[in-house]
């Protein structure tokens, strides 16, 4: 096992979050607790609290990770000219991460924070890369003076297609249609509909 003198703070600190999202990942955000993590890694719970005020801030790290992994799948997808075909492949992508990160992706959405206590900038800033993935793809329907309602959209679709991934990862949206139609459907009639009221 480790010991205290075998890391620095800041190793130490990253090594509590990457054991944190190991655990998220193979027993979902249940299965998490800080004596765990700190059996995992060798150190006593006493170390992490000093590194982390509690479970619900070391939680939010683990969350940032996520959506910064999801970030750097997403950013790979070329956007062209044509909206509807990015955001599919924007899409696409999504559903692979969600399927090969099925627990993490549902942490973001099942864990909540005590009343009274904030996300970090750094969470809002995560979150705000992944919505302009979708400004881009939006990107052709708007004049550059309409950015603050692209972003609005791209959130609306972001919502959207939030909800098609929470069926699609809990067997739900399987018994009516494949997620592929759902995602096509939305994005032709709403892009329709984005280049009827800006085009």
């Amino acid at each position: 096992m480790a010991r205290r003198s075998d890391h620095t703070r800041a190793e130490l600190r990253d090594i509590i979050i990457a054991s944190a999202c190991r655990i998220i990942q193979d027993s979902g955000l249940n299965g998490l607790s800080i004596r765990k993590i700190a059996k995992d890694i060798g150190y006593t719970s006493g170390t992490l609290y000093q590194h982390f005020r509690s479970l619900d801030e070391l939680i939010i790290e683990t969350h940032i990770l996520t959506l910064d992994a999801l970030y750097d799948q997403l950013s790979q997808v070329e956007i062209g000219d044509t909206p509807e075909t990015s955001l599919q492949m924007i899409a696409q992508s999504y559903l692979r991460f969600s399927a090969i990160n099925k627990n993490r992706w549902n942490a973001l959405f099942t864990h909540t924070l005590p009343l009274g206590h904030a996300l970090p900038q750094r969470y809002d800033d995560a979150v705000l890369r992944l919505f302009n993935i979708g400004v881009a793809a939006l990107q052709p329907i708007f004049s550059d003076d309409d950015s603050d309602r692209a972003l609005l959209e791209a959130r609306v679709l972001w919502s959207s297609l939030y909800g098609i991934v929470s069926l699609e990862t809990t067997s739900n949206l399987s018994r009516f249609e494949n997620v592929e139609t759902f995602t096509h459907t939305l994005f032709q009639n709403y892009v329709a509909g984005l280049r009827v009221r800006y085009g």
